[in-house]
């Protein structure tokens, strides 16, 4: 039986933010014994005099402009005021005054005692400020603490902000357990997302509210005997309230970035295209390719494009499947073609799927004889197996992996006596891995025992199949930290269990040459043939209207900045 945990919150009032509330709420769901809650209790109330002198004391400080913006401008979901009264009424509750040193709040022994006997594994903490002393090693798993930036560049706050103004392309987030070093705890969990540099608002709901479940992940990796944690060694200088000068550059910033975002979603369409290199996929790991090696398909019309190649032997003949685009349909749809042919594309080209939606990402592959696809069709909210008709040339339905999954780019794995299925969702896309497993390719999925095991935008969405080499289990993924597909990481696969996962980068694949030398999304291969997709940007008047139309279902206007 898996430990059973419990846990208390300290925080400032019993109004929470809504991400807040939600973490608590994932704990509570899980089985998680919420017993314990911390409030603040607010000392004497200050006299008129000192309350208007403070707000006059604001208003011509040199944050004055960041606490304007902040409180009259500033509304994400995130932090929507949650009263969660009725949901604490019998869960005991402890009003503490701490005494302040400095800027960091020290509890008085008959509080820690208070603590002590009610015995939480551990106290997450939404308020309070610094904290210091006996406190943080009562509970035995200590007080863990959202940091929403990546500790390691930006300590303090205000979270996501930096990061914007300074060009990030990530921003990081951590759950910590705290010492007595600021942003400098032991690391529980940590992932980054990609900047929302055009949208303040969108930025800090993706931190708080896509990490609400890491205290939850922490817990069962903690029943799983998973559980592990490393120290931060950052060197990372304290941010505090940014001044009125750059509070100033950064609305001009997220203003300039918005019209930019629009106009490159306007004149700039990707356009792919897939390249053949004659040699084994392990000496393209190994070495590299030279740009004078990759032989380019021939170009389609300028609305279409060709993407993701999979490449599978049938019947002795190097057949690759692969995305076929058309910007007018907005629709992808699966074909095949020998690779002996690639040189009178698209005329020699066969439809491997009859879908209605769109398709993609053909993951093909052999086992006992037969030959089966997985494509990404996320928009029939499920995975789904398919079978090759000999008779016919194409694909026809097997069954359903997972039902009720949007997923995205999924490839399937046989490991250590059991199928892997690993992917991403369509709500955000290229950030959470999600593992599903089974003992059989014909049996049911199930679904990892803590997913998401893995939030990253530069290495999670998968970008091919898996590659064996020397001993190692290779996954690549995709890099999207700068833009949709900009390269690929090939990540070495240290822990793969229905209760663990753990994988670090081995080696980073970046496209190059003179031709589609923008991006680089999907890699596969044998010992013989390596193949590659690239991308350009150009404009096209079929998406330039396309574009126009989401911006005005949108109704994006200025106030979607904030």
């Amino acid at each position: 039986m898996p430990e059973a945990l419990s846990f208390g919150i300290l925080c400032n009032s019993l109004m929470l933010e809504r991400w807040q509330a939600d973490s608590i709420k994932h704990l509570r769901d899980h089985g998680i014994e919420l017993k314990l809650i911390i409030v603040k209790a607010s000392g004497k109330e200050p006299v008129l005099q000192n309350r208007i002198r403070s707000k006059i004391n604001r208003l011509f400080s040199r944050n004055a402009l960041f606490y304007f913006f902040d409180r009259y401008f500033l509304h994400p979901e995130s932090k929507r005021i949650v009263n969660y009264t009725d949901e604490a009424t019998d869960i005991y509750k402890l009003f503490c005054t701490p005494e302040k040193r400095k800027y960091i709040s020290f509890f008085h022994e008959k509080d820690l005692q208070t603590i002590r006997e009610i015995g939480p594994h551990f106290l997450l903490r939404f308020g309070f400020g610094i904290i210091g002393g006996e406190i943080l090693t009562i509970p035995q798993y200590g007080i863990w603490s959202f940091h929403h930036g990546d500790e390691m560049k930006y300590r303090g706050g205000p979270p996501g902000f930096w990061e914007i103004l300074n060009n990030e392309p990530v921003t990081g987030v951590i759950l910590q357990r705290l010492n007595e070093r600021l942003d400098k705890g032991f690391i529980l969990r940590k992932g980054w997302f990609k900047t929302q540099r055009h949208s303040y608002k969108g930025q800090l709901d993706q931190l708080y509210l896509q990490t609400t479940r890491w205290p939850l992940q922490v817990c069962i990796a903690i029943q799983n005997g998973t559980h592990s944690e490393w120290l931060s060694d950052s060197k990372a200088p304290l941010y505090r309230a940014p001044g009125n000068v750059t509070i100033a550059k950064f609305l001009y910033k997220l203003i300039w970035n918005r019209l930019m975002f629009h106009f490159n979603e306007l004149t700039r369409a990707e356009d792919w295209n897939i390249g053949i290199i004659h040699r084994a996929i392990h000496d393209i790991v190994k070495w590299g390719w030279d740009p004078e090696e990759v032989q380019w398909f021939p170009k389609p019309k300028l609305s279409k494009f060709v993407a993701d190649p999979f490449l599978l032997e049938i019947d002795g003949r190097s057949t690759v499947f692969f995305e076929y685009y058309s910007y007018r349909r907005s629709k992808g749809e699966l074909y095949s073609m020998d690779i002996c042919d690639m040189q009178s594309f698209p005329k020699q080209i066969r439809k491997a799927l009859q879908t209605e939606n769109h398709s993609s990402f053909p993951f093909v592959f052999s086992f006992q004889g037969e030959y089966f696809l997985i494509p990404e069709t996320h928009q029939d909210n499920r995975i789904v197996l398919y079978s090759l008709n000999h008779d016919t040339g194409q694909f026809g339905y097997n069954r359903t992996l997972v039902d009720h999954m949007s997923g995205v780019d999924p490839v399937i794995l046989h490991y250590q006596n059991k199928w892997w299925l690993f992917f991403t969702r369509k709500d955000l896309p290229s950030v959470h891995l999600y593992i599903y497993y089974s003992q059989s390719l014909f049996d049911k999925f199930i679904s990892h025992s803590n997913n998401p095991v893995k939030t990253d935008i530069r290495s999670s969405r998968p970008a091919g199949s898996f590659i064996r080499m020397d001993g190692w289990l290779i996954r690549p993924a995709q890099d999207c930290s700068w833009h949709y597909g900009a390269r690929i990481v090939l990540n070495h696969v240290l822990k793969l269990s229905p209760f663990d996962f753990q994988e670090e980068k081995y080696l980073t694949v970046c496209p190059k040459g003179n031709y589609y030398s923008e991006g680089l999304h999907t890699i596969n291969g044998n010992d013989r043939i390596t193949i590659i997709d690239g991308k350009e940007f150009r404009f096209l008047w079929s998406n330039f209207f396309h574009g126009l139309k989401r911006i005005a279902n949108n109704r994006i206007g200025i106030t979607g900045i904030w």
